[in-house]
């Protein structure tokens, strides 16, 4: 059935047509024999067709396995950074600037890591941005002493402000990287980094319109 059935599709030509074709040619060689390498000649055909397909099968798999290992390594490197990033909302008076420091090397760290994870330099040049601003902003919160009256300084209240405000918006960033469509990746990257510099400018301005002498020490 098989044979009858690929021999009536090689190249529009009957399975009796072809026998009848080579018997001309051959002359007195038995039909049975033309038969049997008529559909000799056809297996090998299919069977090269086949492996050929099974071939471009297995390659397909092996990418779309690349494709998963790959997007888990990006996503993996991401929950990372949101991980460290919320470290800096616990961070107030009196926490010692180095844990702050630490925590800003291992955001630059793992910043770097997602940055390799997607293939992409700039990634990592604007996720910097940010760490910039948490840095900043965690050790201006942790050093700033009370006033005279035993209550915070704005100072503090309005870089604690931008701090949350930096985390809240890594962290959005992060989540929205692989749930929203990656059609909107670019815009918000380029929004982040704005962010960023709006908030490092922010921390800066206060901080040189307060007394410093006063207030950070």
């Amino acid at each position: 059935m098989l044979r009858g059935i690929v021999l009536g599709e090689f190249w529009g030509i009957e399975r009796d047509e072809w026998i009848e074709l080579w018997a001309g040619l051959l002359g007195a060689v038995p039909a049975a024999v033309l038969s049997a390498a008529v559909a000799a000649l056809v297996a090998v055909f299919v069977l090269g067709r086949s492996n050929r397909h099974q071939q471009a099968l297995v390659e397909e798999q092996l990418k779309v396995q690349r494709n998963e290992a790959a997007l888990a390594g990006e996503k993996a490197a991401m929950a990372d950074l949101i991980a460290i990033t919320n470290r800096f909302v616990s961070y107030g008076v009196g926490t010692d600037p180095d844990l702050i420091r630490r925590a800003t090397v291992s955001f630059t760290a793992a910043s770097y890591r997602w940055a390799l994870e997607t293939g992409d330099r700039n990634h990592a040049s604007v996720l910097l941005s940010c760490a910039s601003v948490l840095g900043g902003a965690g050790v201006v919160v942790s050093m700033t002493k009370e006033d005279s009256t035993g209550k915070f300084e704005d100072l503090h209240t309005a870089v604690r402000s931008i701090l949350n405000e930096m985390v809240r918006l890594v962290a959005n960033f992060g989540l929205a990287w692989y749930l929203d469509p990656p059609i909107a990746r670019s815009a918000a990257l380029e929004g982040l980094q704005k962010d960023a510099e709006r908030l490092d400018e922010g921390v800066h301005s206060l901080v040189m319109a307060s007394d410093a002498s006063a207030t950070v020490g």
